[in-house]
């Protein structure tokens, strides 16, 4: 999916922070609606981490502690492709976990646990609550709904807007509060337990986000925008777990089999996702770099592999390895139909050239918005450059969007051979290992044992233990 919609309302978005009080619930139909979207614009954003294997090892995780829940279901399960920590549901059963979290995790029970707390939030109608809450705002509500309504024309557009931009900007980017939280590691835990497995997981997955709150706060202060203090929340749970589980009970960990099931998951950036380094976007799949602009903000986005952003203005790239080659102009009316959602636009392409390459070129004028579109191509990768904007009086936008396209660079060979993903190796221990040992043998430096400890878990190693072993850059910056 292609559609511009939900991109061009992220980029004149003010969030509002520390929102309270009381207000009409939303139905059930509208959650619905508000989180099927959302759902649909996350999946746009980050992307799905394409492991066939392991999405059915999350998903099979998250049904079997579903049958422990009262929601009606069926929920859909997803992991999406960043190396952040974190993990979040939107209504309408859509729950969702990273790669950076699985990563982090050590057994099978702690990712039923991960995934029994967002089923708790959704239990608990965290979701309808929150959104109760930032409805009060009179000043918030009007600045979305005139945001939206001058981007669309339309009032109706603007009411759905402001729905999803209160589910949006307050429960992904903000949080559901304190006592929501400790209420869905409760109910995460009760789930993890009625399902067969060992409550203390959720300790134990804390007490691994609690070493990374303060030794390596890199990869989750997404998480620590979302959630509690982790210090809290590990004693909260280890009293919860202690009641579940029985003297002499031996309940399902699958400490082993969960890391032979993450063996070779990337950490880090991703070929596909692309990565930013020194305000320079680098993206080998597709051969091409985008540098930052002025005091714009430069982002990574799921379908949109990189984009600059200040509030009113959006300049996307956009690239494409279609199964089924074709001439240029016709790919380039075809996008332009789908990222704009109108099968009844004609696009009218203009010739140039681009980088010495041909190129075409066409502008719109959506309801008061104004859309520019250079699409062209090299080495089978078709690519668009697409530059949104409300106009305001003195810009010269033909200088803003030629200064913006040539922010846009084809990737050299040379810099593209220096570009690898890096992935999740394992270790299985024999008699004799210790984390010294290892720490030594792994990585010439028994003074990582430590470091290496914590990344499994802080655990004991043992004969036939698996250990993961990640590459020594992110092992230093625990």
């Amino acid at each position: 999916m292609k559609n511009l919609k939900f991109l061009l309302l992220i980029s004149s978005l003010f969030l509002i922070p520390g929102l309270t009080g009381c207000a009409t619930a939303p139905t059930d139909e509208e959650l619905k609606k508000i989180g099927d979207t959302v759902a649909v614009n996350m999946v746009d954003q980050y992307g799905e981490y394409k492991d066939a294997a392991l999405e059915n090892y999350v998903v099979g995780v998250g049904q079997k502690v579903e049958k422990a829940t009262p929601l009606p279901g069926p929920l859909n399960f997803y992991i999406l492709d960043t190396e952040l920590v974190n993990a979040f549901s939107v209504p309408g059963g859509h729950i969702f976990v990273t790669r950076g979290l699985l990563v982090r995790a050590n057994s099978e029970a702690e990712l039923a646990m991960v995934l029994g707390h967002e089923m708790g939030h959704l239990a608990a109608k965290h979701q309808a609550q929150r959104i109760s809450q930032i409805r009060t705002s009179t000043f918030f509500s009007n600045l979305v709904y005139l945001v939206v309504g001058v981007w669309t024309k339309s009032e109706t557009a603007a009411s759905f807007a402001e729905a999803i931009t209160d589910f949006s900007s307050v429960l992904v980017i903000l949080n559901y509060g304190r006592e929501a939280e400790f209420e869905a590691d409760k109910l995460g835990i009760e789930f993890t337990e009625k399902s067969g497995y060992d409550p203390q997981a959720g300790e134990k997955f804390l007490e691994t986000l609690e070493s990374m709150e303060k030794d390596d706060r890199s990869f989750i202060e997404d998480l620590l925008a979302t959630h509690p203090p982790s210090d809290e929340r590990v004693s909260k749970a280890k009293v919860i777990s202690a009641k579940l589980k029985k003297p002499g009970e031996s309940l399902y960990v699958g400490d082993n089999d969960f890391k032979l099931k993450i063996k070779g998951i990337i950490i880090g950036p991703s070929l596909e996702r692309g990565f930013i380094k020194d305000k320079v976007y680098y993206n080998r799949n597709y051969m091409f770099t985008l540098k930052s602009y002025e005091d714009w903000y430069l982002g990574t986005s799921g379908k949109y592999k990189a984009g600059i952003v200040k509030p009113g203005n959006l300049f996307l790239v956009y690239p494409e390895k279609p199964m089924n080659k074709q001439p240029l102009s016709v790919w380039s009316k075809n996008f332009i139909k789908e990222a704009l959602g109108d099968e009844k636009i004609n696009p009218i392409l203009k010739e140039r050239t681009f980088k010495g390459i041909q190129a075409y070129y066409d502008r719109f004028d959506m309801g008061g918005k104004q859309i520019r579109v250079l699409t062209f191509l090299k080495d089978d990768v078709y690519y668009a450059l697409i530059y949104t904007y409300l106009p305001q009086v003195f810009a010269n936008y033909d200088d803003i969007f030629e200064k913006l396209i040539d922010r846009f660079d084809f990737m050299s060979t040379e810099v593209a051979q220096g570009i690898t993903e890096d992935k999740l190796e394992i270790y299985r221990a024999v008699s004799g290992d210790t984390w010294e040992k290892l720490s030594q043998g792994l990585f010439n430096d028994p003074k990582l044992a430590k470091k290496l400890k914590l990344f499994n878990g802080d655990v004991a190693i043992k004969e036939n233990e698996v250990v993961k072993v990640p590459p020594l850059k992110y092992l230093k910056k625990i």
